[in-house]
């Protein structure tokens, strides 16, 4: 309630590898478009998205519910 601290998400579920092309090599889940082997293809850029914007929802709701702070504030993985 002073203002001197933030809550901020890092993502709920993006601190991972995900496989990043047809030859297996894992790459930042934050960062890269998921090679989908079963469908032969990357995610589009709607489906990258919505897997990022799913994550960070699920994690500011998270924070809201447990500590009941408004989260404005995302510290990216990665960097």
């Amino acid at each position: 309630a002073s203002g001197l601290a933030e809550f901020a998400t890092h993502t709920h579920d993006l601190h991972h590898g995900v496989l990043g092309n047809p030859q297996g090599n894992e790459l930042p889940a934050a960062s890269t478009h998921e090679y989908l082997p079963k469908m032969g293809r990357y995610e589009t850029d709607d489906e990258y998205r919505k897997r990022v914007r799913d994550d960070l929802q699920r994690s500011v709701d998270i924070i809201q519910k447990n500590i009941g702070a408004k989260v404005h504030t995302v510290v990216w993985p990665y960097g």
